[in-house]
């Protein structure tokens, strides 16, 4: 019988781990019944359990200096060929703290973890997760720094010719390791291309305007306040995006790429590099190691798919 009406939220849990949660309406002196559908992870010891004795349990639990819930997801991938899963942050609060928990079930191997958050905030925790096939469970923790100041992110191209401002133009911000946190097909001065990004996280930047070639760079926090504005120049001609990644989705660094046989540059950390000519060039080359591309918009004889403003190219090393 509900003795106190309003907006409600129903939770369920299952051995101290939140499963679900749903919004409820209640009103005084009506009995209310929610039917709600949650999932578990299966008991080991349960007769017909299906669990593998190459499987391991492990719980994410994530928090932050200030307190405060945050969108995002947690990324687990493993480091042999890159598959795995992403996982929603679900946040709720117990005594006053907020705090997105859950636990999972994996095979046995070495995996990747990482949170990808908007805003892309900085956070501690581990980047590695080895699962040895066994039951015990393993307690990932990671806490999000959300106590940094943060600004507005402005990009303003001009052109190389007149200095004039650029009207329209394609805009991307990614972080070190290329998660892309912001995309604009079609942006216009004086709007931001991040309205929120704290102050001490660097990210790269690429730039393309139709007739253009391509421009990128890197900022690096500066210990300063206010809205971060980056200005540059691009010439007329040709200009592309490259993105490189390896077999396992990772992004590559240093990958050396070369525009009709003359040198271009390397990709950065993000594995991206600008590309940029005055007349477009006929073949695109990419070295790196003894390396091979396996997939993507370059070819291995170096002709290129021109219908898309980024190329997207996986490399895979040879079959030993």
């Amino acid at each position: 019988m509900i003795l106190q009406p309003g907006e409600c939220w129903l939770e369920a849990a299952f051995d101290g781990q939140p499963i679900g949660r749903w919004p409820v309406t209640t009103r005084v002196g009506e009995v209310v019944t929610r039917s709600v559908t949650v999932t578990w992870p299966p008991d080991p010891t349960a007769v017909g359990a299906t669990t593998s004795s190459a499987d391991s349990y492990y719980r994410v639990r994530v928090t932050s200096v200030r307190n405060q819930p945050h969108a995002g997801t947690v990324n687990v991938s493993r480091l042999d060929h890159g598959d795995g899963a992403d996982s929603s942050l679900e946040w709720t609060r117990k005594e006053g703290r907020w705090a997105a928990e859950y636990l999972a079930l994996e095979e046995a191997g070495d995996y990747r973890i990482s949170l990808q958050l908007d805003p892309p905030y900085s956070y501690r925790g581990p980047e590695r997760l080895t699962l040895g096939g066994h039951l015990d469970e393993q307690l990932l923790d990671f806490t999000i720094d959300d106590d940094a100041p943060v600004s507005s992110v402005f990009l303003s191209p001009h052109s190389a010719e007149s200095g004039e401002e650029l009207l329209a133009f394609e805009a991307e911000l990614t972080t070190r390791d290329g998660s892309l946190f912001e995309a604009d097909d079609f942006h216009v001065p004086g709007l931001p291309v991040a309205r929120v990004h704290p102050r001490n996280v660097p990210f790269f930047w690429t730039c393309i305007a139709p007739g253009r070639q391509a421009a990128c760079g890197r900022w690096d926090p500066d210990g300063g306040d206010g809205d971060i504005r980056i200005e540059f120049d691009v010439e007329r001609g040709w200009g592309k995006f490259l993105s490189v990644v390896g077999h396992d989705y990772q992004a590559l660094e240093g990958v050396a790429v070369f525009l009709d046989d003359v040198p271009a540059g390397s990709t950065h950390s993000d594995g991206r590099l600008c590309l940029g000519a005055k007349v477009r060039p006929q073949l695109i080359t990419l070295r790196y190691r003894d390396w091979r591309i396996d997939d993507g918009m370059v070819a291995a004889d170096g002709s290129y798919d021109d219908s898309e403003t980024e190329l997207n190219v996986y490399l895979a090393p040879p079959a030993r």
